[in-house]
Order: C-alpha cells, then sequence, then structure tokens
C-alpha cells in the first residue's frame, strides 16, 4: 500500500509530488504530459469489460 501523496505546486512554475520520501519534481509541460498520459490509460481501463479482460491485456504486454 502506498503512503500518502502530497502535491504542491510551486510559485517558479514546477509541480512537486511527495510520496515516502520520495521527491518528484516536474516542469509544467511535464506535468500535462504526464497527465494526458494517466487520462489515456484510464480511458482504455474503463473499456475493458472484466478482469479476465484486464488479465489477458498484462500477460500480452508483459510478455
Amino acid at each position: 500500500m502506498l503512503g500518502l501523496l502530497n502535491v504542491r505546486i510551486c510559485p517558479k512554475g514546477h509541480v512537486v509530488f511527495k510520496l515516502d520520501g520520495l521527491s518528484i519534481h516536474l516542469s509544467w509541460d511535464e506535468f500535462w504530459q504526464l497527465s494526458n498520459i494517466f487520462e489515456g490509460v484510464k480511458k482504455e481501463m474503463l473499456k475493458l469489460k472484466s478482469r479476465k479482460d484486464f488479465d489477458q491485456l498484462s500477460a500480452e504486454t508483459t510478455h
């Protein structure tokens, strides 16, 4: 299980994620690119009909 995720927007135009002692600094452009990737993944996940479909897709992409 993941710990508490803190997100902070810095005045210098960075987004900082802190999780379990790890800090990730992203520029605005990097943040929006990553956000778009996650949104695309979310849409694809919602298309899957069942856990069986997800497990099959996972097996295909990891081998």
